[in-house]
């Protein structure tokens, strides 16, 4: 009895021990893809990342993972923080470790450097395991966002929606809108001034005034133009002239005629003419 209690003992244990093995190490160790920074403002060569999170419940190791992208497969090599991801934590890989802090200086978790280079319009982006087996496969577009603008993609269920980059981290952040650019200042005009009642009044008088003179001169009569050429111009010069001529003739006779023509000092009588 006692010898048939251990056969069954070590038959739970042996059974049990095949169920351990036999689960697989994805359900213990499930690194996903989480975010990614495809497309960082202004130039972003050197400053493309992902962001891997062990969402299983036991610890992962990225030793002899590699990223494939664009048809090749880059080898991922720990930086900083070592290899092993516990559960939920989430490592950066960067194809340039350096400017990666130095864009965020803040950054404390795990570090990896892998020589990808992350298409600014879509891609399909893998992990594989030391093995080469699949871990996480995942695609992208630039319709969704991130495009250059300063934000990345996170992942949301089965796709990825653009926000405020937040590496080592999953919680959801709102995305980085840009202000509109203010427009250009205008030319500045003086405020116009309104009109006392008084000036009001001048101003309208002024109005029509001028506006009965304009109605006038466009009223009145063509007169010809008065130039060199004109008839009455040569008519009224020539008048001038011969009024001129006539009082200068005048005044002439009366000064160089002899006396004896002037019938106020010459007396005339019978014997001075000879008169039958």
């Amino acid at each position: 009895m006692r010898h048939g209690t251990t056969r069954c003992r070590n038959f739970f244990l042996v059974a049990g021990l095949f169920f351990v093995l036999a689960i697989p190490a994805r359900a213990l160790a499930s690194v996903e893809i989480t975010e990614i920074m495809y497309d960082a403002p202004g130039s972003d060569d050197g400053h493309e990342w992902i962001e891997a999170t062990n969402e299983g419940s036991g610890p992962a190791s990225l030793a002899g993972y590699k990223s494939f992208e664009g048809g090749v497969n880059h080898g991922i090599v720990a930086i900083s923080g070592g290899v092993i991801l516990a559960a939920g934590a989430s490592a950066i890989i960067s194809n340039n470790p350096a400017a990666f802090l130095t864009d965020y200086p803040a950054y404390a978790g795990p570090l990896f450097k892998s020589s990808f280079s992350l298409s600014n319009t879509g891609e399909i982006l893998t992990l594989k395991d030391a093995s080469s087996t699949v871990i996480d496969g995942v695609s992208y577009t630039s319709a969704q966002g991130a495009a250059g603008d300063g934000n990345s993609l996170h992942r949301q269920g089965n796709s990825f929606i653009a926000g405020a980059p937040n590496p080592g981290s999953t919680a959801p952040s709102a995305p980085i809108v840009k202000a509109a650019p203010e427009p250009a200042p205008g030319p500045a005009y003086a405020p116009a001034k309104a009109l006392s009642k008084s000036k009001g009044a001048s101003h309208a008088a002024s109005s029509t005034q001028t506006a009965n003179v304009a109605g006038a001169l466009e009223n009145a009569p063509d007169f010809p133009a008065a130039g060199n050429d004109s008839p009455l111009l040569t008519a009224l010069l020539g008048l001038g002239a011969l009024i001129i001529v006539g009082v200068g003739g005048v005044v002439y006779a009366r000064m160089a005629l002899p006396a004896a023509f002037n019938p106020a000092e010459t007396e005339l009588t019978a014997e001075e003419f000879d008169i039958e």
